[in-house]
């Protein structure tokens, strides 16, 4: 057990190490909003392949529940500095892992805050630099890009966006489930969520018709160099 506390920095080589070594398929990443004003469950798939190769894979949570590789359970005690190791055969893998985020007002991870204008709760994600892992388990570098697929449950009276069109997919009492995704592939920090109870407005933008161009003659005296572009 390493005597250092804090998330351990990703370094160069353990970076470059899991470039060659991994290929992420996807991410579904389980969120739900609803537990409690300072917490947040999180439930994340990863489904990738491997080479031979022991790594890890990060998660910054308060409590973690939970961690299973292809339907294997792994000890969720070997979390150390924000990684738990995986070692991996070649092939195809999937690997779930189940905790109790925190809700962060540093404008990092899933910031959670009340606006002093209405009282009422906000929540955006900064996932940049290494913030990613407070939210959901990731392998976490930018050259490790992936789809994503989200479902979200929030408190029945919020609106959630994120990186991809949120579709409502239920109501249970108090609360509503959405659904975004799948994303392009993107990396880490580029992962996002907006939740909250917003009032949305939808605005079409009017088309223009596309200007056209053409090359002056030159004036006399102007000489080749006196060419311009002009638009009508």
């Amino acid at each position: 057990m390493s005597t250092e506390s804090g998330p351990a920095s990703l370094t160069r080589a353990e970076a470059e190490q899991r470039a060659d070594a991994l290929r992420i398929a996807s991410y579904d990443v389980d969120l739900d909003l609803s537990v409690d004003e300072e917490v947040f469950a999180s439930r994340t798939t990863i489904r990738f392949t491997s080479a031979d190769i022991r790594t890890f894979v990060e998660v910054k949570p308060r409590v973690l529940h939970a961690v299973s590789l292809d339907g294997a359970p792994l000890d969720p005690g070997t979390l150390e500095r924000g990684r738990v190791p995986l070692d991996l055969s070649a092939g195809e893998h999937e690997t779930v892992v189940e905790a109790t985020m925190a809700f962060r007002n540093d404008g990092e991870g899933l910031h959670r805050s009340v606006d002093p204008a209405d009282g009422l709760s906000y929540v955006y994600g900064m996932s940049f630099m290494d913030a990613a892992p407070s939210v959901f388990a990731c392998f976490d570098q930018p050259d490790l890009k992936a789809p994503y697929t989200m479902r979200v449950t929030a408190p029945a009276d919020w609106l959630v966006r994120g990186n991809a069109p949120a579709r409502e997919t239920g109501t249970d009492r108090a609360v509503r489930h959405w659904g975004l995704g799948p994303t392009p592939p993107l990396a880490t920090y580029f992962v996002t969520l907006v939740a909250g109870p917003y009032q949305l407005a939808h605005r079409r933008a009017r088309r223009h018709p596309a200007r056209s161009q053409r090359a002056a003659q030159p004036g006399p005296g102007t000489g080749a160099r006196g060419r311009r572009a002009c638009s009508h």
